[in-house]
């Protein structure tokens, strides 16, 4: 824990430090400043699943998962990133725990993509059901209702989940 701290507060020094040196403009500060933000978010995921494993294997597997929790291009272009980071990483992590791709888009590049899309056109049902069943499971408390949908409506939505999930693949996540 304590190396975490320092870790926090070397990245916070160092920032400030390159922001006085007048080496960014507000957007590329506020983007450094997200990206040391996943950093330790990372960090914090990655040393929560090791805790959780005694298993060297696992751990190792974890470890090597770090190279894989970079953001996406579907991520880090977006505003809600880091509301969505930790999500991504847990997912990407168990992924490796479990001896799983880690190529598939996660639930939360499929729900940025999603909210990319219905901003330029409308959606279609089944795609409004898949946005809703994602943002309910990771970001819960989010909103003060819940909606339901039909047995139907949920497995369109698996399938265009796994359709997604398929053309959002990252090639470079190993």
């Amino acid at each position: 824990m304590k190396s975490k701290l320092r870790t926090e507060k070397h990245l916070d020094k160092l920032f400030g430090v390159m922001q006085q040196a007048g080496l960014f403009t507000a957007c590329s500060s506020k983007r450094v400043a997200q990206t040391f933000d996943m950093i330790v978010i990372a960090d914090q995921q990655i040393a929560k699943y090791k805790r959780m494993t005694k298993n060297k294997a696992k751990r190792e597997r974890i470890d090597k998962a770090f190279q894989a929790l970079r953001p996406s291009n579907v991520l880090s272009d977006s505003e809600a990133c880091l509301l969505l980071y930790r999500q991504h990483c847990n997912e990407l992590i168990v992924r490796a725990m479990r001896k799983q791709s880690l190529q598939a888009a996660t639930k939360a590049e499929v729900l940025v993509m999603l909210a990319n899309i219905s901003l330029k056109a409308p959606m279609r049902h089944e795609a409004v059901v898949l946005y809703s069943m994602i943002f309910y499971a990771l970001l819960p408390g989010k909103l003060d209702f819940k909606e339901t949908f039909r047995k139907e409506e949920t497995e369109q939505a698996a399938v265009l989940l796994k359709e997604m999930r398929h053309m959002l693949h990252v090639t470079s996540r190993r």
